[in-house]
């Protein structure tokens, strides 16, 4: 049975590398689109940081004469006093009627949020404003002979428990498993309805069916082909986020988007795992679901809210934390978000590992079931007349 899967496994293969366009954008694409993405983000972001810090601010400073304020925020802010205050790009600080140095006081700070300039703006008066308030504090205590070193007795020392090799992966680990669980899903999609509903519109999946061949097989051979391609897809998805982050450190130096580890072998191969089973699980539902339907039309709509589901699935998982919660492995598809997680940041567990994979290949040997049987079955060749 496997042998006749494996034949047409190849036959399904063939399809592939016979259109150049669809080796382009399934297997290559993503290797040069993940870096232009993100390259292009990282330079738009320094370019825009460059400008917010270089240009001139028209600020409207209302009720105070000390000079030590402005001199605190032009140190960190390029700006020229105005009277005239326009809302939409102007900002202005209002200080209380007959402010003086030293009082108790509520500072006002307009400024337009809708502006990144603005925002950036308002951050520096901010951070201006509490370093003016240590100032006239320390003026204040210097009359009792005491000084603000003195009163603060606390300090925080920053340790960073994370593992070396898994520090400066949480933006990595956050984007990386919602990107390649988008690719790997969209990848399967297209190619699992070609070979499924697509073939009965063409005629071709008939044909296919009176072969010395058992249509398990058949259905196997599907599974493999639809698979192997997502498999691929999603490594090339994989590379091309490697690569990218790459350039970004080597353009505009390590940050949150410019670092990454390089992984050891064992995380390697889990990650492959991982990857197989998600690629396993989004090819054989598509080719379950591209079965049932009778074509590509019909096909569409039965697919079409599983994706939404696994959008949803992977913008909902974005910002949560790896969990040492098992429940969570034995959930198909969020599961192997989970496990992807735990391998960039190094947390992996063997047992939540083994029970994500286990769980996926029993979901994914259901699904194939499934598929067999229907294949088996007359009601595979329904079409729409």
């Amino acid at each position: 049975m496997f042998k006749d899967a494996v034949v047409i496994f190849k036959k399904e293969l063939k399809n592939i590398f016979k259109e150049k366009r669809t080796i382009f954008s399934l297997f290559f694409l993503p290797l040069l689109l993940m870096p232009l993405i993100f390259t292009s983000i990282g330079y738009v972001s320094q370019l825009q940081e460059k400008d917010a810090e270089e240009r001139v601010y028209n600020i409207v400073i209302e009720n105070i004469e000390d000079s030590e304020f402005l001199s605190i925020l032009d140190r960190s802010l390029n700006f020229k006093v105005v009277d005239q205050y326009s809302p939409e790009e102007d900002l202005k600080i209002v200080f209380p009627n007959n402010f003086n140095p030293g009082d108790k006081a509520s500072i006002k700070v307009f400024y337009n949020s809708n502006s990144t300039k603005n925002q950036h703006a308002f951050d520096v008066i901010r951070n201006s404003i509490s370093e003016y308030e240590n100032y006239l504090t320390d003026k204040k205590l210097s009359s009792y002979n005491l000084s603000l070193n003195k009163l603060n007795t606390l300090s925080i020392e920053e340790v960073d428990t994370a593992p070396e090799e898994a520090k400066g992966n949480f933006f990595l680990s956050v984007l990386i498993p919602y990107m390649i669980l988008i690719y790997v899903f969209s990848g399967a999609m297209s190619i699992a309805l070609d070979t499924t509903a697509g073939e009965k519109e063409r005629g071709s999946l008939a044909s296919l069916l009176v072969n010395q061949v058992s249509r398990t097989s058949i259905a196997m051979g599907k599974v493999m082909y639809v698979v192997f391609s997502g498999l691929l897809n999603a490594i090339s998805s994989f590379a091309g986020l490697v690569l990218a982050f790459s350039l970004n450190s080597l353009l505009f130096g390590s940050g949150e988007m410019g670092s990454i580890q390089i992984f050891s072998l064992s995380n390697i191969i889990a990650l492959l795992v991982s990857l197989l089973a998600l690629a396993g699980i989004a090819a054989s539902l598509f080719v379950y679901l591209g079965s049932l339907a009778k074509n590509l039309q019909q096909a569409s709509g039965y697919i079409s809210p599983i994706y939404i589901l696994v959008i949803v699935a992977g913008v909902v998982t974005m910002q949560m934390d790896t969990t040492k919660n098992l429940v969570i492995y034995f959930i198909p598809v969020i599961n192997s978000i989970f496990s992807l997680k735990d391998i960039l940041l190094n947390q992996m567990s063997i047992l939540s590992f083994s029970i994500s994979i286990i769980v996926n290949v029993g979901f994914i040997s259901l699904l194939i079931y499934a598929t067999s049987k229907l294949f088996n079955t007359e009601k595979i060749l329904n079409t729409v007349s």
